[in-house]
C-alpha cells in the first residue's frame, strides 16, 4: 500500500520566511535611518572653525579715531585731550636735577589731559594693562613704534594716575624717540589704544 504523503512546499514558499524577511528589513531600514550622516558631521566641523575665525578677524578690526592738537575723544570710558607736545633734550624733575635723553635720541614730551567717565576711581596708563585698558606709543611713518619712558621721580608723569570719576587729571607722557623720527618729514602720531579700538593724534 503506497502512503499518500503531501510533497513539502520549497522554504520560499513558506508564508512565515516573508514575514521575517519583511521584518528583518524594516528594522535594517530604521537604523540606517537613525545612523548620523559622517559627512554632515564633517561639514559641521568644518564651518564652526570658519565662525570662530570670523569672531577673530571681527575684533582685531581696531575703530580707528584720527585727531589733532586740542582734539578730545573717548576710549574705554576715558576723555583723553592732547593739549601739547614738545621734543627737549632734558626734563627737569627737580631744581637742576633731571633725565637727558640717550645720544640719538630726543625726548618728545606729550601734555594730555584724561578725564575718568567710569562710576568709579580708576587708573589712567596702568604699568599692569591688559586687555580693555589703554595704552599709548608713538608711530613715525606709520611703521617704527616708540614706547614710553618712565621717569621715576617725575612728577608731573600721566602713567599710572589714578583719577576720581568725572575728574580731569592732566600731566606729561614721555617718549625717546629717535632724532631721525624728530628731524624727518614723515608722518609721527600719538596713539592710545586697547584691544579693540584708537584713538590717533597726528602730530606731523
Amino acid at each position: 500500500m503506497q502512503d499518500n504523503v503531501k510533497p513539502k512546499k520549497p522554504i520560499y514558499k513558506r508564508w512565515w520566511l516573508w514575514v521575517v524577511v519583511a521584518v528583518v528589513a524594516l528594522i535594517v531600514i530604521s537604523i540606517i535611518a537613525s545612523t548620523p550622516n559622517a559627512d554632515n558631521g564633517d561639514s559641521e566641523n568644518q564651518t564652526q572653525p570658519a565662525a570662530a575665525t570670523t569672531e577673530v578677524e571681527e575684533e582685531d578690526e581696531l575703530e580707528t579715531i584720527t585727531l589733532g592738537v586740542g582734539d578730545t575723544a573717548t576710549i574705554n570710558n576715558w576723555e583723553v585731550t592732547l593739549d601739547s607736545f614738545e621734543f627737549v633734550d632734558r626734563i627737569l624733575t627737580s631744581g637742576t636735577w633731571g633725565y637727558t635723553a640717550q645720544e640719538g635720541n630726543t625726548y618728545l614730551r606729550a601734555t594730555v589731559t584724561a578725564t575718568n567717565m567710569d562710576s568709579g576711581p580708576r587708573t589712567f596708563l596702568s604699568s599692569f594693562s591688559s586687555g580693555r585698558d589703554v595704552r599709548t606709543d608713538v608711530i613715525y611713518n606709520d611703521n617704527f613704534t616708540f614706547t614710553i619712558t618712565r621717569l621715576i621721580t617725575y612728577r608731573e608723569c600721566l602713567v599710572d594716575r589714578a583719577t576720581n570719576p568725572l575728574a580731569p587729571a592732566t600731566g606729561s607722557i614721555v617718549f625717546s624717540v629717535a632724532d631721525r623720527a624728530v628731524e624727518s618729514d614723515e608722518s609721527l602720531a600719538l596713539r592710545f589704544f586697547n584691544n579693540r579700538e584708537e584713538i590717533v593724534f597726528v602730530l606731523r
